[in-house]
């Protein structure tokens, strides 16, 4: 048998409760519980256990985290669940998809077997950014636009580089590696997230391409990127956005393009009056479903 924990309604510090019992935990999902504006964001998050986890030790681990940061005491609930073939779960609930020219698939055979440049292996429900959010599907569908329609190459052919802030499990790096020859520095502040990512670059063969570092900020540092981006993709919510306009702007060159996403539609006007104060411009947006992915350029 397996179980798992459930905790609801986590508006703040959803990356602390994330780590609770972490080295006995198999795997760890966080779904959006609301679809307010990004300062009320509420998240459930679900974590699964071979063993059932001891309930005193939980509440006592989440009350020393609440009192420590001031966060609100969440409820929680522990469930049994049938054991559970992983693989299969995952092969179900995450099938093959085509995003544009793209096929992201869970099946390593596939992206071994095949001569084609278009196939993504990923991994599921490990680390945000597995193709399967309309958020990343947007920031895909961008990508494929720029590589059509922009000066993207001319740009990147001068040796400037690719920023991904926040890469999850790495998929925006990878499909941009599928389709420029340049470099891509990817940042991110989970350190799971990191080693999923890092070994994915090396199951598409993108190893040599991508420089995964961690940081306890998610910035835009110009002390790490020099401010020679010719391109930097973030997609994250709307809050960190918000607040990473400013190192944004310094560390894309002219007529360099900011790819944000994450983004709920009745966010949109917020990001794009504070972007476009900033001195950026609206090139085009993509909207799926609730989420909306916003190309800017930097004139």
């Amino acid at each position: 048998m397996a179980w798992y924990v459930k905790i609801y309604k986590v508006g703040i510090g959803v990356d602390e409760f994330k780590k609770i019992m972490k080295n006995d935990s198999v795997i760890e999902s966080v779904f959006s519980h609301s679809k307010e504006d990004s300062f009320n964001e509420f998240w459930d998050i679900e974590i699964f256990f071979n063993n059932k986890p001891n309930e005193i030790e939980l509440d006592i681990q989440l009350r020393i985290i609440c009192s420590i940061n001031n966060y609100p005491v969440p409820y929680f609930e522990i469930k049994e669940i049938k054991k559970i073939d992983w693989n299969k779960i995952n092969q179900e609930n995450f099938p093959d998809i085509f995003i544009g020219r793209f096929l992201l698939t869970l099946d390593l055979k596939k992206r071994r077997n095949s001569y084609s440049r278009n196939i993504i292996y990923l991994k599921a429900a490990e680390a945000f950014g597995t193709g399967y959010h309309n958020s990343t599907k947007g920031c895909i569908l961008a990508l494929e636009f720029l590589k059509k329609k922009s000066n993207l190459d001319y740009l990147l052919s001068s040796g400037t580089k690719c920023l991904d802030l926040g890469t999850g499990t790495g998929v925006l790096a990878f499909i941009f590696c599928q389709l420029w020859p340049s470099k891509v520095l990817a940042l991110d502040i989970d350190p799971i997230a990191l080693e999923i990512s890092e070994l994915l670059a090396k199951k598409n063969y993108f190893a040599n391409r991508i420089s995964f570092i961690r940081t306890h900020e998610l910035r835009a540092n110009n002390i790490i990127n020099h401010g020679n981006y010719a391109l930097i993709m973030a997609n994250i919510l709307a809050t960190p956005l918000k607040k990473l306009v400013n190192e944004i702007k310094k560390n894309t060159i002219k007529n360099g393009r900011v790819l944000l996403s994450g983004i709920l539609i009745e966010q949109f006007n917020g990001i794009s009056n504070i972007y476009r104060k900033h001195g950026f411009v609206l090139e085009k947006k993509w909207i799926l479903g609730d989420w909306i992915t916003i190309l800017f350029y930097k004139p």
